[in-house]
């Protein structure tokens, strides 16, 4: 069994980000990579049979109900969670 990790919304980090709003470049990256990512695991599953991969998508799990608790590095405007 092998698992692979998504990246969560990077753009919200402090240094990412500016007067507190999330980067919506930065995580719009992140999510083209996590679809590929996932489209991987996918191919991986089919080419491998005797292997299970699993991905574990962290953009969605870290919404921004979730990111309530950081404080004024929460802001988020134009921020989209829609993935998979």
């Amino acid at each position: 069994k092998v698992i692979l990790f998504g990246i969560g919304p990077l753009g919200c980090l402090p240094a990412l980000n500016f007067a507190g709003i999330c980067s919506v470049y930065v995580n719009g990256v992140l999510e083209m990579y996590n679809t590929k990512l996932k489209s991987l695991t996918d191919e991986f599953n089919d080419k491998f049979t005797d292997s299970k991969f699993i991905m574990i998508n962290t953009m969605e799990i870290v919404s921004p109900f979730n990111l309530a608790g950081l404080g004024k590095y929460t802001k988020l405007l134009d921020y989209d969670l829609r993935i998979f």
